[in-house]
């Protein structure tokens, strides 16, 4: 992997909101940088929201990521699956706390959902 200088400034940003969406054109490295991420947390679940089978595991999307709150949760091609954002607001309304849950969020902003965006802020 090519060094990437916004590795540690992102690893801050998990460790001080509930919540981080990396953004960026297509092909520019964002699943390449979360999975290194990925990498850096043994705890970690990378889910690719284009594929079936990781799909299926946000089936009950409340469970899934309750269950792992305590983990990163990098949730890859989000703006896939637009039904998850309410769900995801929830989670982090409900435990603002800073820390690797619920997800860094990858996706292409032009491909992104029209969803009004709040600031974070720390607790």
């Amino acid at each position: 992997m090519v060094p990437r200088h916004v590795t540690s400034p992102l690893q801050l940003l998990l460790s001080e909101f509930p919540a981080v969406a990396l953004l960026g054109a297509r092909q520019v490295g964002k699943t390449t940088l979360a999975r290194h991420l990925v990498g850096l947390h043994p705890e970690a679940h990378y889910l690719d929201l284009e594929r079936p089978s990781h799909r299926v595991r946000l089936d009950e999307p409340e469970l899934y990521l309750s269950a792992h709150a305590q983990e990163l949760v990098v949730l890859d091609e989000v703006q896939r699956v637009p039904d998850l954002f309410p769900t995801l607001r929830s989670l982090i309304d409900e435990d603002r706390s800073p820390g690797p849950l619920p997800a860094v969020g990858l996706g292409h902003p032009q491909a992104e959902p029209r969803l009004p965006l709040r600031s974070p802020r720390p607790r």
